[in-house]
């Protein structure tokens, strides 16, 4: 009983992404040693990284740690920004089982409350 939202994908991969990323809408905070630790919502996730939603003013290249609820502060690289989101890129992905904890937690809220798997992928 596996299902893997993809954005209307046929393929994980069909991207061109390395990974799998799943859609989620979960509080977080983003920090770095110029910005003070900030509220955003995490938009998607994959064990390399992730999109949050932003208004900071950020570089390209920029560290920032993202903290989500109880886990271990995530250290990252800014991959991309615009005026309203960021990309990021862990700096050590995250255990498979570690994003699954996350996707099906009950602080994801989710349109269609699907159960994500990626350790079964």
């Amino acid at each position: 009983e596996t299902a893997l939202f993809l954005r209307g994908s046929l393929s994980p991969f069909a991207e061109g992404r390395k990974n799998l990323r799943i859609e989620v809408h979960l509080q977080a905070r983003i920090a770095s040693s110029r910005i003070r630790p900030h509220v955003t919502i995490l938009t998607d996730l994959s064990v390399s990284g992730c999109c949050v939603t932003s208004l900071c003013n950020v570089a390209v290249g920029e560290g920032l740690v993202l903290t989500i609820k109880s886990l271990t502060p995530m250290h990252s690289t800014v991959r991309w920004c615009t005026s309203r989101a960021i990309g990021l890129k862990f700096t050590n992905n995250l255990d498979p089982r570690v994003v699954d904890r996350i996707a099906n937690t009950d602080i994801v809220t989710l349109q269609n409350r699907q159960r994500y798997t990626f350790t079964n992928f």
